[in-house]
């Protein structure tokens, strides 16, 4: 057993509030799955403890950020190389794409000469809220892909392109050959742009012959008019299988059980993709499911953005599964009321 001291500076509290810490958790690779770990809070001689109510899993996603407040979400992305053409040329969503050619084919719709492909997402964010956090993901897939770690992006207003660097590229092997999700921060550059019109641009492969690419831009801002909420983005860059190989993203602790929830997600190829909220039993098995929405109907080649409601449950999971080849996962928002 490790420990390890965190300090943080909160302001008082008035009588009756609440307040909620988030902690950076790393886990050692030979951690004990399903111990409950331990946490200390000291504020000069008062001092609490609490325990976790589960343990270590071998299965999961860490989050990339977390927060709770009044919040909103906000997911957009297009294709940059795709079997079929945006039907509409600014933003990825289910249902809007036209018919699957069976060819991939970049798209490139900036009508700037130095582009090869490119496409563009409308921002659109609540006025006078702060953003918090956001993160720009692109990913390809093909035989023999090798990740573009670099990535060209045009915020709304701007004259011209900025190229980003990856913080992280997570490669995985895929049906149709190797596939990657590459993640920058860019969390300072939409705090300056604020909403409009994204444009990205860039070779989705350094090398290789690609069969899908897209990119998305996952944000979390403030908003007044949203109920207090608890939210988490996951981007667990997994492949996600048939229903005996479904993707399962646990979400205990997120809420208090019965909470609703909205579940903002981005899955690159994602077509046919079932996603619904299950309740986990102790073993790990599946109880029973909530309604499971299909996404990305008649989406090929690019990204699927979609929207889920529902209520958590105890001990509830996020679970993805397709009835047809292998998709990539990327990314889901989860806010939950908190009831505070």
């Amino acid at each position: 057993m490790s420990t390890s001291a965190v300090r943080c500076v909160r302001g008082p509290l008035a009588a009756g509030e609440v307040t909620a810490i988030f902690l950076k958790v790393a886990v050692a690779a030979d951690a004990p799955a399903g111990r409950p770990f331990t946490v200390r809070v000291r504020s000069g001689r008062l001092e609490t403890t609490a325990k976790s109510s589960v343990g270590v899993r071998a299965s999961g996603a860490a989050a990339r950020f977390a927060a709770d407040g009044r919040l909103a979400a906000r997911v957009v992305g297009n294709a940059l190389v795709s079997s079929a053409a945006p039907a509409a040329p600014c933003g990825a969503a289910a249902g809007d794409r036209e018919r699957d050619s069976g060819v991939s084919v970049p798209v490139d719709l900036d009508r700037d000469p130095s582009t090869r492909t490119s496409s563009c997402a409308d921002l659109d964010l609540p006025a006078g809220g702060k953003v918090l956090w956001a993160g720009l993901y692109w990913s390809g897939g093909g035989q023999g892909a090798v990740p573009a770690e670099d990535i060209r992006v045009r915020a709304p207003g701007m004259p011209g392109y900025t190229t980003l660097h990856a913080a992280e590229v997570a490669r995985r092997n895929l049906p149709t050959g190797s596939g990657y999700q590459a993640f920058a921060d860019v969390t300072s550059f939409v705090r300056t742009a604020g909403g409009g019109r994204w444009w990205v641009a860039g070779a989705p492969a350094r090398t290789g012959t690609v069969r899908h690419a897209a990119w998305g831009l996952v944000v979390m801002a403030e908003d007044a008019r949203q109920p207090y909420t608890r939210a988490v983005v996951l981007d667990a860059a997994a492949v996600v299988g048939s229903e005996d190989k479904a993707l399962r993203l646990p979400l205990d602790g997120l809420a208090p059980g019965g909470a609703p929830a909205r579940i903002d997600l981005m899955v690159w190829n994602g077509e046919g993709v079932r996603a619904g909220v299950i309740t986990m039993n102790d073993r790990g098995g599946r109880e029973d499911r909530s309604r499971a929405d299909v996404l990305g109907q008649g989406d090929a080649g690019g990204v699927a953005v979609d929207t889920l409601h529902a209520l958590l449950g105890p001990h509830p999971a996020l679970q993805l599964a397709t009835r047809r080849d292998p998709v990539f996962f990327g990314v889901a928002v989860v806010s939950a009321r908190t009831w505070s």
